[in-house]
């Protein structure tokens, strides 16, 4: 079965010279991205794409060389490192709010027939909808964001994002707990955790807190 280009290209996914490989679209509401979309994004370049962004002319963000084999894989990390939107009907007044505020058009609410549609292909899960709901029909979970080897000092360096946002506690404590245990089998007198990281490689480290994060 052949690549649907037009598909992808509505999704947002551009085409490069490149083959096989596309640069992905993140539009933005009046050239705004919160913090946590920020992390999002950084990660997202990290893993899938070669750990730079494009800023583009209409203050949107472009992630390059995404292969097409990670198409699907993107999207779900994006979904996960972001905002999933949950509607409660029982709250819900249809004033329209959240359709006006959409980004991306995903959201459609009928009045006179008191339905809320989402169209989970076009959400970028930005979170806008909750915050903008006036009474909390929609609602959504956060989590935490977790980077390894970041240093300040003589040497600055940015801490990497290799995990998916995280929202459960104990999954998250036994990550810490993990990455301390890594270090101290690993690291040398006096060695900074993203010092042992860089001479032994990120790689083995990479595996084994993946693992624990499953």
């Amino acid at each position: 079965m052949g690549v649907n280009y037009k598909e992808l290209k509505q999704g947002g996914f551009m085409r490069q010279r490149q083959p096989n490989y596309f640069s992905m679209r993140l539009k933005s509401v009046g050239g705004h991205f919160t913090s946590e979309q920020l992390c999002t994004i950084q990660r997202a370049a990290e893993i899938f794409g070669k750990s730079y962004i494009h800023l583009t002319s209409r203050q949107g963000i472009e992630i390059p060389f995404i292969h097409l084999d990670d198409i699907a894989e993107v999207k779900k990390f994006l979904a996960e490192g972001g905002v999933e939107p949950n509607w409660n009907a029982e709250n819900c007044i249809y004033c329209g709010v959240c359709q006006a505020v959409c980004p991306e058009k995903a959201i459609v609410v009928d009045k006179k027939s008191k339905t809320v549609e989402r169209d989970e292909n076009k959400c970028v899960y930005c979170g806008k909808c909750i915050k903008s709901c006036p009474v909390e029909a929609w609602q959504g979970k956060s989590g935490f964001v977790i980077s390894f080897g970041g240093l300040y000092g003589n040497r600055i360096a940015v801490g990497k994002n290799i995990l998916p946002i995280v929202f459960d506690d104990e999954k998250l404590f036994a990550i810490v707990e993990a990455a301390l245990n890594f270090f101290e089998n690993n690291a040398k007198a006096g060695e900074r955790f993203r010092n042992m990281l860089d001479r032994i490689g990120w790689e083995n480290f990479t595996t084994e807190i993946s693992a624990v994060a499953k």
